[in-house]
């Protein structure tokens, strides 16, 4: 029987709570949320790329686009990211023109599942396509750090971690310091060893002073969505290997002393656990 994990039911709850748009209103009660990627949002997002300069036939793309709508959420987004692909089958181009649809920033994390929903096939689109272009990777992390600001971006980063491990956790580092938040918490994020439905990452571990580099910049983060973030890395560290994540916590105790607390103590929440049970 698969586990059903906290982090998981609480997405679900989210999607559920924040439907598409921001209310409530907006979606049908019992409306499953892969329901959003619907004839109708195709047909917009046709016409949202030619409008910024993909030089499409609407029909055409919608059709491809329309081939898995009897699958679940991550089968139509892998369809409509495929669409886009055979649409704007130039890399760089295909970006470009996604970035041009880009609407202004959302307004709080709270709502990045819902409001930013519309691009989450963009996301898919850099997940699948982004490690075949080592020559596009700059381009690649500039979309990301757009659609991060819009959507969450820790999906299409991590196969590009695990593609070109160096080159991502200079870009992390960087992206670490950043004034805006959305940035920031995508650079502790999408290095998380263990991510709901996601694949397991080490790459980023495997840069350990990168990695650590990186979390140092943020665990005493004034926003709170970014701590957390930290604060996960350093549970899923333990889940992967107690010695390295034991060694994190004694170099953020000794570095940043009360800072870190409150990081610390949410980031060993398993730890704690797996002793009162034996694991």
């Amino acid at each position: 029987m698969q586990r059903i994990t906290i982090s998981r039911i609480r997405i679900r709850v989210r999607f559920i709570l924040y439907p598409p748009y921001g209310k409530a209103t907006d979606m049908q009660k019992g409306v499953k949320i892969k329901d959003y990627f619907d004839k109708n949002y195709i047909e917009n997002l046709a016409l949202q790329l030619q409008d910024a300069g993909a030089a499409i036939d609407a029909s055409l793309f919608v059709k491809d686009a329309l081939s898995a709508q009897d699958s679940a959420f991550g089968e139509r987004l892998t369809a409509i990211a495929m669409a886009i692909d055979r649409h704007i089958p130039h890399y760089p181009t295909a970006l470009t023109v996604m970035s041009k649809t880009f609407k202004e920033q959302l307004p709080s994390f709270a709502v990045m599942y819902s409001t930013g929903l519309r691009y989450a096939p963009f996301g898919k689109y850099v997940e699948i396509f982004a490690p075949r272009f080592p020559q596009y990777f700059d381009e690649t992390v500039n979309f990301v750090e757009l659609l991060t600001c819009r959507y969450t971006g820790e999906y299409a980063m991590r196969p590009v971690i695990e593609a070109f491990p160096e080159k991502s956790m200079t870009t992390l580092e960087r992206w670490s310091m950043s004034d805006n938040a959305y940035i920031r918490r995508l650079s502790s994020e999408c290095m998380r060893v263990g991510l709901p439905w996601a694949k397991k990452l080490t790459a980023a571990v495997s840069q350990w002073e990168k990695y650590v580099a990186v979390l140092d910049n943020l665990v005493c983060d004034y926003n709170p969505y970014v701590t957390r973030s930290v604060a996960n890395n350093l549970n899923e560290l333990y889940k992967y290997d107690k010695t390295l994540g034991g060694e994190l916590t004694t170099h953020w105790q000794q570095k940043f002393g009360t800072k870190a607390r409150s990081v610390i103590k949410h980031g060993t929440r398993w730890l704690r656990r797996s002793a009162k049970i034996g694991v």
